[in-house]
């Protein structure tokens, strides 16, 4: 099984000029590469309504649009944001566009020499092709302009000639991020070698050029340059090669500006759930588990909640035959316990009078330690099992400094303020 993850598929696209506008572009032939980790896999000619071609398995599809159909320009472009600069290429480009600037998706390479590759396709057209791949289930896409997809050696002119059923184009790449494309007529008196020749000698110049033609041309083009017939004035041919897939491929790997890039989110449109389909699997399936784990754990506790009970209310029965358990038996347990203490003359901690004592105790401390005297209280007074000590609003104690001394006595304490700044002491006893 192919992996999906690292498999791209390459779609050349045919100049715009050569589709009849009422053609579904869907039902036009277009040279594809399958490619897997960079290895060349599959080539060939194929349909996007062809039967049985599942772009929606590649991970990316990276369309080559047709020289002719991309305008490349160098521009002056100041040090913006992304986001920013997107909105800026307009402006900086519509006075060397021959069309309306807000019909066309523009791009912009990296600085190079204080200037930007800025590349400018019509927009009606690029969308046409990513509508019908995200309707064939492709979710990366990338579109680069064809002639930055050639090999490029230093000091050199890359030309090739690229055939599109009856429509043919001359594709130069004369610098890192430069390049046009020129449509090819078919006249009776001028042959296609003779156009291409005659072209390549007027825009090369003295340069070397690097031409690559389709196989079947290869030794058509080089006995016409052995033969001599024509006095075209190159600098220098300095090889005929095979334009194949693996030479576009590798000079596609690094090229830009990619386009997509100019084409905003809603146009562009969808989430890769394809790629995030066994992430969410994943994270469904540990929700899930966690649901049920906690599920579990609740259900365990309230059956150890109810068993608790149970033994606790059999206890209360069997100490207190003649009476009912109540809702909470330990607590009705624990007043029945502290009432047959009080009616057996036993003092509980909670008592007032033990609490009582414990404070004389720690207050005995408290008075070494801050220097505070006994009329520093002003009254003393219990309820709810609690001692209130109420200070004169003269004494500032610090409850915090106390809390140790308080606890060596089973004592805990709560500050509480009251109404002219007196400070009142709640005592507990933790026994």
């Amino acid at each position: 099984m192919r992996n999906k993850g690292n498999t791209i598929t390459y779609l050349r696209l045919p100049p715009r000029t050569a589709i009849d506008k009422t053609r579904n572009i869907a039902d036009i032939a277009l040279p594809y590469a399958i490619t897997l980790r960079g290895k060349l896999l599959q080539t060939g000619v194929t349909s996007l309504s062809q039967p049985g071609f599942a772009l929606g398995d590649a991970y990316t599809v990276v369309l080559l649009i047709a020289a002719s159909d991309v305008t490349l320009l160098r521009v002056e472009v100041p040090p913006l944001p992304a986001h920013r600069l997107h909105l800026v290429l307009p402006a900086l480009v519509e006075d060397r566009l021959i069309g309306d600037a807000a019909e066309c998706v523009m791009a912009a390479g990296k600085d190079r020499a204080g200037k930007r590759a800025v590349a400018v396709v019509q927009r009606d057209w690029l969308l046409a092709w990513t509508r019908q791949l995200r309707e064939s289930g492709v979710q990366r896409i990338r579109a680069l302009p064809v002639q930055l997809c050639l090999p490029l050696q230093a000091d050199h002119l890359a030309a090739a000639l690229m055939v599109h059923d009856d429509a043919s184009e001359l594709v130069i790449r004369y610098g890192a991020d430069e390049g046009i494309g020129l449509p090819l007529t078919n006249a009776d008196d001028v042959t296609l070698t003779d156009q291409v020749l005659q072209l390549l000698s007027t825009m090369a110049g003295e340069q070397v050029v690097d031409l690559f033609l389709p196989p079947d041309m290869v030794s058509e083009y080089q006995s016409a340059l052995d033969s001599g017939r024509h006095s075209v004035k190159l600098g220098g041919l300095h090889e005929l090669h095979e334009l194949n897939w693996a030479n576009l491929i590798d000079a596609a790997s690094d090229a830009e500006p990619d386009l997509m890039s100019g084409v905003s989110e809603p146009e562009s449109a969808g989430i890769e759930w394809q790629r995030w389909r066994w992430p969410l699997r994943l994270a469904l399936l540990l929700v899930v588990v966690n649901i049920a784990a906690l599920q579990i754990d609740s259900w365990r506790l309230q059956n150890e909640a109810a068993s608790l009970k149970k033994t606790m209310t059999d206890i209360y029965r069997r100490s207190f035959p003649n009476e009912t358990p109540a809702l909470d038996p330990l607590a009705q347990m624990q007043r029945k316990i502290a009432a047959s203490r009080q009616r057996a003359g036993e003092i509980a901690p909670s008592d007032f009078l033990a609490l009582a004592a414990a404070f004389g105790d720690a207050w005995t401390s408290l008075q070494t330690q801050t220097g505070a005297g006994a009329q520093a209280i002003a009254a003393i007074t219990y309820r709810d099992q609690m001692l209130e000590i109420r200070f004169k609003s003269a004494v500032k104690l610090s409850i915090e400094a106390a809390q140790p001394v308080l606890a060596t006595h089973a004592l805990q304490a709560r500050a509480m303020n009251v109404e002219g700044g007196a400070s009142v002491w709640q005592l507990r006893s933790v026994q």
